[in-house]
């Protein structure tokens, strides 16, 4: 008999995520780098992405990317086409 197979179920910590709208309040908004976060969260530049990426689907944060650099903002705090793009 076969046994299913269940994919892995990615966890998000509430606490890490409200950590990082916190980085980003601290910050005025953004634009941080996502070493920075990681940094300022005390957890390594993958779990910092991974959190970014969860509130990002969220609508809670921004990003954008400077060359190779991808940058974090509050969504509230990001800079509209009008506004032009700080770079």
């Amino acid at each position: 008999m076969r046994k299913s197979f269940h994919p892995p179920i990615a966890v998000a910590d509430d606490g890490k995520i409200q950590r990082l709208l916190d980085v980003l309040k601290e910050a005025d908004g953004g634009p941080l780098k996502v070493k920075e976060v990681a940094e300022k969260m005390g957890v390594s530049a993958n779990t910092a992405g991974k959190y970014v990426d969860i509130c990002e689907a969220k609508r809670q944060i921004r990003t954008d990317w400077y060359g190779t650099v991808r940058r974090v903002w509050l969504a509230a705090a990001f800079p509209s086409e009008k506004q032009g793009r700080v770079g």
